[in-house]
């Protein structure tokens, strides 16, 4: 919820909260002159990829996702492949593909309201004679845990609510 220096500006170092753009709109001002400085088809490319990838944002941030916890967790924009042979993570793996979009959160340490971890869309998941199942990803964004719980009925499965880490 703060920078990464602790909520200052890099400029002037005052105190910056937060600005959730769900909430707050653009600056009119600043908004007319980008808008000036382009053509009308540039703009609503724009304003389109820009709509996109806020709901997006906003679709993970609500989420509430399947928890994976373990060392060293990873870093949005890398490629995850793990072997998945626990019940309860084999549970995880035929709810999110069940799902309509395939998340889940894979976290670096023990699953508690405050710990970090990284939203995973799973792209591939293959399930394995044994039963287990190798799945493929890439790691989206990072996130923070909050209300977590254990599923019941799933051996164990833990789940968060998310909130984004807006740098």
């Amino acid at each position: 919820k703060r920078s990464a220096d602790g909520g200052k500006c890099p400029n002037c170092r005052a105190s910056v909260a937060p600005i959730n753009p769900a909430t707050h709109a653009a600056d009119e001002d600043l908004f007319a002159q980008v808008k000036g400085s382009m053509s009308e088809e540039e703009v609503s490319v724009r304003a389109d990829a820009a709509t996109k990838e806020l709901d997006r944002l906003l679709t993970v941030a609500t989420r509430s996702l399947p928890v994976f916890a373990m060392r060293p967790g990873c870093r949005p924009g890398q490629n995850v492949a793990l072997h998945l042979f626990e019940p309860r993570y084999r549970e995880m793996v035929r709810r999110v593909m069940e799902a309509d979009e395939h998340l889940f959160i894979f976290a670096s340490s023990s699953p508690a309201e405050g710990v970090r971890g990284t939203v995973v869309e799973v792209e591939v998941a293959t399930r394995v004679r044994n039963g287990s199942y190798d799945i493929r990803g890439t790691a989206l964004e990072n996130v923070e845990l909050q209300q977590v719980w254990v599923e019941p009925d799933t051996g164990g499965l833990q789940y968060a609510n998310v909130h984004l880490q807006f740098p």
